[in-house]
Parts: structure tokens; C-alpha cells; sequence
């Protein structure tokens, strides 16, 4: 159980760093997109502007929309991955909070098992369909003479639905634990775990 949770701790902080680091230049390109359109829209800042366009810049950043629509996504299913690691879910909270002993566990076995066949099956759809953007290499925005595919964006999609499943067989596994063996072998900083459902 321990190299279970060990993994999980692993998976949990890359994945709390990368959501981070995400919304961090999600926000910094958000503001600078509005600088940007401001400057040029000012009939005084003439002097500014031009300066800015020299650096191939020409009332705002093109591609920054499309960016920031993509990373969403990402963002969101780094939010449910986490989510996952820490069984904060409505109904999986609901069950630690409302049900108790052999019967929490096997309610929330079953909510597990379901969860993670479903994240399976997504994960393998997702991966079909992130094939057909591969093979058709079709460009999401041009960032000057370089066109982005769309494909490194849509990659998150079976990788984020495979690593929601490994989240739950983890929690399947873990559910059965007795509370006390729990508490014993938690490891510091980890995510998951009942006792940290009162905090």
C-alpha cells in the first residue's frame, strides 16, 4: 500500500506544479493581451505603439485566445486529477462523511470501480480521437512562421483520463484500509485520506 501511495504522491505533486504553472501564464498572457489591446486602441500612444509593432506585435497577441481556450482545458482536468488524488468529489465526500465502516467501504469500492472503468473508456475514445489529429496534423494557431498542431494540446485528453483512472484504483484499493493502518502509513503531504476531509 505504501509504494501505492508513493506513486500517488509522486503523480499528485507534478501534477499540482504543472496546474499551477499553468494558471500563473494563463494569467500573465490574459494580462498582457488586455495591455496590449489598450495601448493600441489610445489615440496617445502613438510613439509606444510603434515601438511595439517593430517587435511584431499589432494591437495584441493573435494567437492568445486560442492558447488560452486549449490550456482551460488542461487546467480542468488537472483540477479533476487532483480532485481524485484527494477524493474530494461531491459523492465520494459525501460517502466518507455519511457512511461508516465495511459499509463506506464498499460504497465507495464500487463508486471507484465505476469511475475508473469510465475514465478507461474515455481515455481509450480520447486516444482515437487524438490519433485522427495526429495523422491529420492539423495547425491550432501560428505563432509567426511556426505552426502548432493541434495535437500536443489534445494529448492531455487520453493522458488526463488514464491518469483519473489510476487515481481511482489507487482510492479502490486504499478504501478497504482500516482507518487506524490509514493514519499509520500516511505519508507527509499526501492528498488523500479521511483525515484530511475536516480540514
Amino acid at each position: 500500500m505504501r509504494v501505492l501511495r508513493t506513486i500517488e504522491r509522486w503523480l499528485t505533486t507534478a501534477e499540482e506544479a504543472l496546474v499551477v504553472s499553468l494558471l500563473v501564464f494563463m494569467v500573465c498572457l490574459a494580462f498582457l493581451q488586455v495591455v496590449l489591446r489598450n495601448v493600441f486602441s489610445s489615440p496617445h500612444l502613438g510613439f509606444l505603439q510603434s515601438i511595439l509593432r517593430s517587435l511584431g506585435f499589432s494591437g495584441g497577441i493573435l494567437w492568445a485566445e486560442i492558447l488560452l481556450k486549449n490550456l482551460v482545458l488542461w487546467v480542468g482536468l488537472l483540477g479533476a486529477m487532483l480532485a481524485a488524488a484527494s477524493d474530494k468529489q461531491f459523492a465520494m465526500d459525501l460517502t466518507q462523511r455519511v457512511l461508516k465502516g465495511r459499509v463506506r467501504s464498499a460504497v465507495a469500492s464500487v463508486c471507484h470501480v465505476f469511475a475508473a472503468a469510465v475514465s478507461a473508456v474515455l481515455a481509450w475514445a480520447a486516444l482515437d480521437f487524438w490519433r485522427g489529429e495526429y495523422e491529420e496534423h492539423h495547425p491550432l494557431f501560428s505563432v509567426g512562421s511556426v505552426a502548432v498542431q493541434s495535437w500536443i494540446f489534445d494529448l492531455v485528453l487520453p493522458l488526463g483520463f488514464l491518469l483519473l483512472a489510476v487515481h481511482y484504483v489507487i482510492k479502490l484499493f486504499d478504501s478497504w484500509v482500516p482507518d487506524e493502518l490509514r493514519e499509520a502509513t500516511e505519508l507527509p503531504g499526501h492528498l488523500s485520506g479521511p483525515a484530511h476531509h475536516d480540514v
